[in-house]
């Protein structure tokens, strides 16, 4: 307990030391960052209606800071977080419906002045006073400006893969990691977060109005079995189904057909990574070393039997013309008598 108590203090400061750092470039397409920026590790600081859910993707560090550029001004907000994913779930919570999709890092939404992007584990809140037409093409120079995510916190989720594409409403899909997000939904007791579970939600156009679509993942195929039952008690109004180790869940204003006939569309996919290898080069193929063995064995015997010929067609030609007394004896014999 004391070494714990002594690394501590060490744990502290190097936290404090990496939230320190910028996250934001000192100037990019022209734009100059301003003196006066904040670097906090308060996520309250970036966002000060929703830091719990900040904390629940993993909010490390932040940087609010101005630009300027031909007297016009730029605000940002930007978030750091632990690894990609928790920059996707940040996204796809702070993307607004009436956003319009852009092309800018790894995925980017706008409206009016504002646009909203994360590239690696950094999520850019951009706030023009003034956009232009360049005004996104500049954004995309300072998404290039931003560190990557280390390779080993690089790789997003597939969950929100798993939402069906027709019938949902643009923009309204989330990644959800707590229930802090998950509080913004219509549905905040169906998931179980202290079981690891993560939560693609989306909402779709049905017949009677805009229902709702829940996928929520959980570690293992008993974990969602033993949860189902749970969220059935919690939602009796829905149509949940299990698939795999993930609850499919409808709710709201839809029609039963139409509930399983969306939750039917979801159906889990078991990605299998295979790590060895299954072709083989010529130095590991066991046929291979069969054959070439077999070769060997068949050069050594003509070896041998060329051999064999020359040292018997020798003695022959050099025995020719000899009468036979005159050609001594084969083999070296010792007379020994007792």
């Amino acid at each position: 307990m004391r070494f714990f108590r002594a690394l501590l203090p060490i744990a502290l400061f190097s936290a404090t030391a990496f939230a320190a750092q910028p996250v934001l470039p000192s100037s990019f397409a022209g734009w100059h960052k301003a003196a006066g920026g904040k670097t906090t590790s308060d996520p309250a600081a970036i966002d000060s209606a929703n830091p719990g859910v900040l904390k629940e993707y993993g909010f490390n560090a932040g940087e609010v800071a101005q630009y300027t550029r031909d007297g016009r001004t730029l605000t940002i907000r930007a978030a750091r977080f632990n690894d990609a994913t928790g920059a996707f779930g940040a996204f796809t919570f702070n993307r607004a419906p009436e956003m319009e999709q852009e092309k800018v890092g790894e995925g980017a939404a706008s409206a009016g002045n504002r646009v909203l992007f994360f590239r690696g584990n950094a999520l850019i809140d951009a706030n023009f006073e003034k956009t232009s037409a360049m005004s996104v093409a500049e954004l995309r120079s300072l998404a290039e400006a931003l560190p990557p995510a280390p390779k080993e916190a690089a790789t997003l989720p597939n969950l929100t893969g798993y939402l069906p594409q027709q019938n949902l409403v643009k923009g309204s899909a989330r990644y959800i990691l707590g229930p802090a997000a998950m509080a913004r939904t219509d549905s905040p007791s169906l998931a179980d977060f202290t079981r690891s579970a993560e939560v693609a939600v989306g909402n779709y156009t049905t017949s009677l109005g805009t229902a709702s679509l829940f996928v929520i993942s959980y570690p293992t195929n008993q974990i969602a079995a033993d949860e189902l039952k749970l969220a059935q008690a919690a939602a009796p109004d829905a149509t949940i189904r299990r698939t795999g180790p993930m609850l499919v869940v409808a709710r709201g204003p839809i029609s039963p057909s139409e509930a399983r006939s969306l939750t039917e569309s979801v159906n889990y996919d078991a990605n299998v990574t295979w790590n060895e290898r299954t072709k083989f080069d010529k130095f590991d193929n066991i046929g291979v070393l069969v054959i070439s063995a077999a070769m060997l064995v068949a050069v050594l015997v003509v070896i041998t039997l060329a051999g064999g010929f020359m040292v018997g067609g020798m003695r022959v030609w050099l025995r020719r013309g000899k009468p036979e007394g005159a050609q001594g004896d084969d083999f070296i014999k010792l007379d020994l008598k007792s």
